[in-house]
């Protein structure tokens, strides 16, 4: 992991905020304090649709509701407060070994 970007750290949120989804079939604490309503709902709306469309693999659609979330994700903090740099380039490899067929 790199301090540098926060790309990894939504990666890490992405994960939670699935498991807590496919534990409990709901999740109504998504960690994203600070966030849009709009952000918040339509993040909500992808990690239900996961779950309820019974999704075993983390697709390239995914990946790029992924990167569309992470460039407005305001949640990692540099020390100074500002907000980390997003990488366009990153792939969520975590997600992507973990949901696959």
């Amino acid at each position: 992991m790199t301090p540098t970007v926060r790309n990894y750290e939504f990666e890490a949120k992405v994960f939670k905020d699935l498991a807590c989804v496919f534990d409990k079939g709901f999740c109504t604490n998504y960690g994203s304090w600070g966030q849009s309503d709009k952000f918040i709902s339509n993040y909500k709306n992808w990690t239900d649709d996961f779950y309820f469309d019974n999704k075993n693999q983390f697709t390239q659609t995914d990946v790029n509701l992924f990167k569309s979330f992470c460039s407005e994700w305001t949640g990692d903090l540099d020390q100074n407060g500002n907000v980390r740099p997003n990488d366009s380039s990153f792939i969520p490899k975590v997600l992507q070994k973990y949901f696959k067929k």
